[in-house]
């Protein structure tokens, strides 16, 4: 991989630490606020809310339509208040992510690394449709489970509810949304990095690029994937170590902070270096292009 897309792009991150400063600041930012509305819709959603327990409680065999009765019936408690908390959390989540991510995109744009890019304005309107997509599949996914829990429901008026026919429903439903969420959104990362006038043209020239450089272009995903897949598996591993090995909660729990910092910063790492090596090839299309016209002249 000597001279690759990729390993410039590391070396692009290494070179300018503050590059990957400004990144991790901009998600861990949005990270902080995402674990805050999560703790307060908690707090806020079961305030007053007595769950029965005495399901749970006593016995290891539980039946299936047991445990899902007692889920259905604390939902049941929980009522449309914390529907609404959901709901309001979620819109919440997206403007924030919407405001930070511009501003952490544009920042980093102005970096040598990857200038130039697209505008505040654009970086804004990328985010904001890639929360909206996020948005659409979470929708799309919770009408699927609705439709799931009808065909369970009317299988239910002639003996018990048969449970197992969620899962031709659901299954196939989850890898569809998951697919083409993860198929737009990945584009739609490498919009920013050009500089159009609209989003819609920065992800076309993502497109464009993309297609004629398929294979640097599967390169550097393969090769970023496998590095946070396999950092993934070493977390996993290293926090099984450390909850079998430490026995101190406070301690523990500091432990797995840690290690959780950890990857999130090393995923950030490789998630930029993949971007510098996509704006090495954009300079590259680019380079050639110009290259190209002035040879026709």
């Amino acid at each position: 991989m000597h001279g690759s897309p990729l390993r410039q792009g590391f070396r692009e991150v290494f070179q300018d630490p503050a590059l990957l400063l400004i990144e991790i600041a901009w998600r861990w930012a949005f990270g902080t606020v995402a674990l805050l509305a999560c703790v307060l819709v908690v707090v806020f959603g079961l305030k007053g809310v007595s769950v029965p327990t005495t399901a749970l409680s006593s016995r290891s065999g539980i039946e299936l339509a047991v445990l899902a009765q007692n889920f259905a019936s604390t939902a049941l408690l929980l009522g449309a208040a914390l529907v609404r908390l959901l709901i309001v959390a979620v819109l919440f989540l997206a403007v924030a992510w919407t405001i930070l991510s511009a501003l952490g995109r544009r920042a980093t744009l102005l970096r040598p690394a990857l200038a130039s890019g697209a505008d505040l304005e654009s970086c804004a309107r990328i985010s904001a449709i890639r929360a909206l997509i996020a948005i659409g599949a979470l929708v799309l996914w919770i009408v699927a489970g609705l439709f799931a829990g009808f065909v369970i429901a009317i299988s239910g008026k002639a003996g018990p509810p048969n449970f197992w026919l969620a899962i031709p429903i659901l299954v196939p439903v989850f890898l569809l949304l998951v697919g083409a969420w993860s198929i737009l959104n990945w584009y739609l990362s490498l919009s920013p990095l050009f500089e159009e006038p609209g989003w819609f043209q920065c992800a076309r020239r993502a497109w464009q690029l993309v297609r004629s450089r398929r294979d640097e272009a599967l390169e550097i995903t393969i090769v970023t994937s496998s590095i946070r897949l396999l950092m993934l598996v070493a977390t996993f591993l290293l926090a099984l170590a450390a909850g079998g090995l430490i026995t101190n909660v406070r301690v523990l729990a500091f432990d797995l902070t840690a290690i959780a910092l950890f990857y999130f910063a090393v995923a950030d790492l490789v998630s930029l270096a993949r971007l510098a090596a996509f704006a090495k090839l954009r300079d590259a299309e680019q380079q050639s292009h110009g290259q190209s016209i002035a040879v026709h002249a």
